[in-house]
């Protein structure tokens, strides 16, 4: 009876462990693959009209889907500054 008391406190410490080192490795997994994600949203957040030379740096350990979420981006970045230019040398234009 004495060993299979031990048997079962180890199987449950075990389980434990286990349990709390997948759970530290799962979290690790999932703060790595979106912190790229964060830092997409942070650089969008710093964009303003005034401010079109800001880009988004998706680091290459990122996963492929946020590299070309992130390139998209900053195309699309590439075309408002192209546009915005235009728009100022055409009204710079007009008022001449």
């Amino acid at each position: 009876v004495d060993m299979r008391s031990t048997y079962r406190k180890v199987m449950v410490a075990g389980s434990l462990v286990a349990a709390f080192g997948t759970a530290l490795i799962g979290w690790l997994a999932v703060w790595r693959g979106i912190r790229p994600l964060a830092d997409v949203v942070q650089a969008a957040s710093r964009i303003t009209a005034h401010r079109l030379t800001e880009r988004v740096d998706v680091p290459p350990t990122a996963a492929r889907e946020i590299q070309e979420l992130g390139d998209a981006f900053n195309r699309m970045i590439d075309r408002l500054e192209e546009a915005f230019t235009r728009l100022t040398r055409f009204s710079a234009d007009l008022a001449h």
